[in-house]
């Protein structure tokens, strides 16, 4: 009986074991996907976009944004979000910075 319970430990350990290495690489794979598709980089560069659209617009300036991400601004941050990822950007203006969405990923920026 000893040895039994020995061997179901092991079998319970290896099983442990496989289920840790599978969840890694399925995450590797997500990671790997993300990267290649270019999301994460699309993120990134629609953030830095916005962020500095922010930075160079002067007040009453109203512009219009087509992006396939979801864009928003959180305080003196443009944030774009595509999944579950999702990029932020500071931008630093004095002005106050007003993003609205339409229909179609059109969004309107407004500087006051």
């Amino acid at each position: 009986m000893i040895n039994g319970k020995r061997g179901q430990q092991e079998l319970l350990s290896v099983i442990i074991q496989l289920l840790i290495v599978a969840t890694l690489m399925i995450i590797l794979v997500y990671f790997i996907n993300s990267t290649v598709s270019g999301k994460l980089v699309k993120d990134q560069m629609s953030a830095k976009q916005l962020a500095l659209i922010i930075d160079s617009a002067k007040p009453g300036t109203s512009i219009s944004i087509t992006s396939e991400t979801n864009l928003s601004i959180d305080g003196n941050k443009a944030r774009a979000q595509s999944d579950k990822l999702a990029y932020e950007y500071d931008f630093y203006t004095n002005y106050t910075a007003n993003l609205e969405q339409k229909e179609g990923g059109v969004y309107i920026l407004t500087i006051k």
